[in-house]
């Protein structure tokens, strides 16, 4: 099962689930079939599943209620943009609340000021919501890097963090394992995908796991050595309307390296293509 992996009576475990961005088109029912075929346990919810940028509490709650009966924790949502508006800004925080949601990956409409991120962090507190700010590659005017966005939110509240997308990282020139290990204490997502990209690139050229530029046992070892407690997300973004081998690949290839438990973190990225 792939839920809650020990990997060593030495080394911490850890929890990976699926973002099911990587299902968005298929219905509930589907994506937990899926789920329970790979033996996934916890997921971040995309907005096509559970509408938390769209919806209204009472689709929500009963969007969320159908992975709870299925035997899967909600671990986080898919990325909502924030508002200085408390009228934008509230229902999205309703919404979480009422999928019983710990994390909500976010940005910003506009890069945010200290009025805006005042805002975000009362929200946050009042609705007992992590916000993880999500970087999104050189595309991205707001969050290119992961640093880009600490740079923001550095002096907010703790409930105001990370959601660290390794390849999108990767592209804006990041290392995700020296990432990982910088702003462990303020980590509370992770997107897991792999890239054909090189630094600098605008086109994310997504691969399964393994195919790409990352060094994947890397990411692993170092969210190992933070003791990392919340979900890694994969996110599968090439397999499109038949997407379970692309996942249960990639899950397998998860599973492989962290039953090979090496004790070194190996930062560097991984030197082909």
């Amino acid at each position: 099962m792939f839920g809650s992996i020990p990997v060593s009576a030495e080394s911490h475990s850890l929890t990976v689930g699926l973002a099911t961005y990587s299902l968005r088109d298929a219905s509930i029912p589907t994506v937990i079939r899926l789920l329970q075929r790979c033996g996934v346990k916890s997921v971040a919810v995309y907005d096509s599943h559970v509408p938390i940028r769209t919806g209204t509490p009472e689709q929500c709650r009963a969007a969320a209620r159908q992975f709870r009966d299925a035997g899967i924790a909600l671990a986080s949502s898919g990325v909502v943009e924030l508002s200085r508006e408390e009228t934008i800004m509230r229902p999205l925080f309703e919404n979480a609340r009422a999928a019983e949601l710990p994390v909500m990956a976010c940005t910003f409409t506009v890069l945010p000021d200290p009025a805006t991120l005042r805002v975000a962090e009362k929200f946050a507190r009042e609705y007992n919501v992590r916000l993880a700010v999500h970087n999104h590659g050189p595309e991205d005017p707001l969050f290119p890097s992961p640093r880009d966005a600490w740079r923001v939110i550095a002096d907010c509240d703790p409930y105001l963090g990370l959601c660290l997308d390794v390849g999108h990282a990767y592209r804006a020139g990041t290392n995700p394992a020296e990432a990982i290990l910088e702003f462990s204490t303020r980590l509370y997502d992770v997107h897991l995908n792999d890239t054909a990209a090189q630094a600098g690139e605008r086109d994310h050229r997504a691969t399964g796991l393994g195919m790409g530029r990352l060094n994947t046992a890397g990411i692993l070892q170092a969210l190992q050595r933070i003791k990392y407690s919340h979900q890694i997300g994969l996110e599968d973004e090439v397999s499109g309307q038949d997407p379970f081998v692309g996942v249960a690949n990639s899950l397998g290839y998860i599973r492989g390296l962290l039953a090979a438990a090496p004790s070194e973190i190996a930062p560097q990225q991984n030197s082909h293509g």
